[in-house]
């Protein structure tokens, strides 16, 4: 996420929408000083979390101050197609958190991967915040909507 207070715009990251290409270009831009750009670290009861990633409710329960320039500033994010966005939030998740590189997978052994993720995030069906190695999966809504209300003012679907 970047939060300009100069110019009163905030750039919402959804995880897996290429958002990391529009966040570094906006980097210098950002009135955090990076707080939320690549930050890993612990957070409450959640355990170890991306902070570049928090949904709404986590970023309005913890960071309220930004959580308000998020709704009161002119806010965008990008978003994806569910399906491709899943594909690649699988190919995310092996490559950071898997011992066997994703080119040494049989088909078998990717299809049991992506079943045990499914049942994961079945399992997980609205939770707050998943785990950092789930991080990606997190529905897109939870970065533009928060109690049922759009906050994102503007969406850009990616292509």
């Amino acid at each position: 996420m970047i939060i300009n207070d100069e110019f009163k715009f905030c750039f919402v990251h959804i995880p897996k929408c290429g958002g990391t290409s529009i966040r570094t270009r906006l980097l210098e831009y950002d009135s955090t000083g990076g707080a939320f750009t690549g930050r890993i670290e612990t957070l409450d009861s959640f355990g170890m979390v991306h902070y570049v990633h928090l949904p709404l409710s986590i970023l309005e329960q913890y960071f309220p101050t930004e959580y308000q320039k998020v709704v009161d500033y002119n806010s965008f994010a990008l978003i994806r197609n569910p399906v491709d966005r899943f594909a690649s939030a699988v190919s995310q998740r092996i490559k950071e958190f898997s011992k066997i590189d994703m080119s040494d997978f049989t088909k078998d052994q990717l299809i049991q991967y992506i079943q045990e993720c499914i049942k994961y995030l079945n399992d997980n069906r609205g939770v707050k915040l998943l785990p950092v190695d789930y991080c990606h999966f997190m529905p897109q809504t939870s970065f533009v909507f928060h109690n049922d209300v759009k906050v994102i003012k503007h969406l850009y679907q990616l292509h």
